[in-house]
């Protein structure tokens, strides 16, 4: 029994459409994502939002480094990624910031640039004892001057 001549013509196209649209989705997401700079807009001191400025739990943002603070304890992340796309093509002017694309970051910084002021929240889920030793929870997070 030999192969049907038609199956075996169907075969390099259909993998050149496979390749096609896998490139095309790695394009995607090359746009989307990005070790660049944090905006300026979300640098500084960030603190619970009903806490005062000079709170011992805060979160530093800088162009290329987040850095949970818990009084004398400290964690440095420098390896960082932003998603400017990932919460969907209608969203925009919100930011994710984590430490690795591929969503095994141990947090995920929700930077929110669409209110008058700028917001920020904190996603400790992949990383529950990091939530532990920085407990901001769930609420908005505001920017110190």
């Amino acid at each position: 029994m030999s192969a049907d001549p038609s199956c075996v013509k169907a075969r390099p196209v259909l993998r050149s459409a496979t390749l096609l649209a896998l490139a095309a989705l790695a394009c995607a997401n090359a746009e989307a994502m990005t070790g660049g700079s944090v905006a300026a807009a979300f640098r500084g001191e960030w603190v619970a939002a009903k806490a005062a400025c000079t709170a011992p739990l805060r979160l530093q943002i800088a162009a290329d480094t987040v850095t949970f603070v818990n009084g004398s304890q400290r964690v440095e992340f420098r390896k960082l990624e932003q998603c400017f796309s990932c919460m969907g093509r209608d969203v925009q002017n919100i930011t994710l910031l984590t430490t690795d694309a591929t969503g095994d970051s141990p947090f995920t910084i929700t930077l929110d640039g669409s209110r008058k002021a700028p917001a920020a929240s904190i996603d400790f889920s992949n990383d529950k004892s990091l939530g532990k030793r920085f407990p901001f929870g769930p609420a908005n997070l505001k920017r110190c001057p």
